[in-house]
């Protein structure tokens, strides 16, 4: 198997850029890391590296490479590309017993729109591996619609598609077409797309509470309100070596958000009821069941007009699922955080540039180690 650096011409998805472990035994947990928009699988080579020493052998870490340029067509065409990546690399691995995910950005959501693709329900399985850590790194969950350094007016969005495509109307929360849902909302309230993600053990977002100007933390940690939520979570420093010696320490406050209350059954939720009274919706849990509680009351998704109500009811969906958040503060300036969070490692340049987010990145490869041990621990 090639080293850690060997991105370019990929051969397979299967071989090529699954970071190799240095050890004997078959590794059983396979864990996909999926890179962002404009991204290439080489910029979280840092933290696939910190994934794989923290494995003993038991992790591959696999760094996606089906949407190397060709992030701009949109999340369901991506999110296909990186399905049938997956199945490769699976099929490959007949050792594997268990899976997580790490999405980067956009990678994020084309991870949650994979899994609805590769989600076996009579098993509960994702390609027969069981579901462990699903885990994002400033993802817009929510779009970016309203979640901009200054406000942006509507009239503006019309023209993000001609920067980024299929995926600026994704992200901009359009409809597809006349009557349907935009994409994101149903894949914050439709079970196709909750069920698998409720079946994971853990669920894990980072965010940044400042300086990230593609992905503000209202997004990336579906926290869309007004209220701040920093001086509520627990505190955690990573302390970064830098260089030239000099130590920096990089503050992250982590939220523990437990699923909401559980219920025996499945139900469906996709085309919930529209209105500005409160309705019943169907919230899933960790466990993967669904339950009903009170809903963002909303309007109807055709209402072009007033659609303030749809990041609210997208982040009620999700924060019922029970996540741990953890939102980082950067002393970094120029807007360089989006990077700086997933510690981008391109090349010795990006490596440098962005290494004050190795702490974070350490802290997450340390998440998925520990939900991997449990797997081998005996997690059923």
């Amino acid at each position: 198997m090639p080293s850690a650096e060997s991105f370019a011409a990929p051969a397979s998805p299967a071989s090529s850029t699954s970071i190799p472990v240095n050890s004997v035994p078959e590794p059983t947990h396979l864990a996909v890391v999926v890179h962002g928009l404009h991204g290439r699988p080489a910029d979280l080579t840092y933290l696939g590296n910190a994934i794989g020493s923290r494995g003993q052998g038991r992790i591959l870490p696999h760094l996606a490479h089906c949407n190397l340029h060709k992030t701009m067509d949109g999340v369901v065409k991506g999110g296909e590309r990186l399905a049938a990546e997956i199945k490769e690399v699976v099929a490959a691995h007949p050792s594997l017993r268990a899976i997580s995910f790490i999405g980067n950005s956009l990678g994020g959501v084309y991870s949650r729109y994979a899994l609805s693709l590769l989600w076996e329900p009579r098993t509960r399985t994702v390609l027969g591996l069981k579901p462990i850590t699903f885990m994002s790194i400033a993802t817009p969950h929510l779009g970016v619609r309203r979640f901009t350094v200054v406000p942006v007016p509507d009239l503006v969005h019309v023209a993000t598609p001609l920067f980024i495509g299929q995926t600026g109307n994704d992200l901009i929360l359009r409809s597809r077409g006349e009557g349907e849902t935009p994409l994101l909302l149903e894949m914050a309230q439709s079970t196709k797309f909750l069920e698998p993600l409720a079946a994971f053990r853990h669920r894990c977002a980072y965010g940044n509470v400042k300086e990230d100007l593609l992905v503000p933390i209202g997004t990336a940690l579906f926290h869309p309100g007004p209220e701040s939520m920093e001086g509520t979570g627990h505190i955690l420093k990573e302390t970064v070596v830098l260089p030239d010696g000099a130590r920096e320490d990089v503050r992250m406050e982590v939220f523990a958000m437990p699923p909401a209350p559980w219920e025996d059954g499945l139900k469906d939720v996709e085309g919930v009821v529209q209105g500005a009274s409160p309705v019943m919706k169907e919230r899933a849990d960790g466990r993967g069941r669904l339950a009903s509680v009170p809903a963002v009351a909303g309007g109807a998704v055709s209402d072009d007009s007033n659609r303030d109500w749809m990041e609210p009811r997208m982040a009620a969906q999700l924060n019922a699922l029970g996540w741990e958040k953890v939102a980082v503060a950067f002393r970094t300036p120029f807007f360089s955080a989006h990077n700086m969070i997933c510690a981008l490692s391109r090349d010795p340049l990006t490596t440098f540039l962005f290494r004050k987010g190795q702490g974070v990145m350490d802290h997450a490869a340390a998440r998925i180690a520990r939900g991997a041990a449990e797997e081998d621990d005996g997690y059923t």
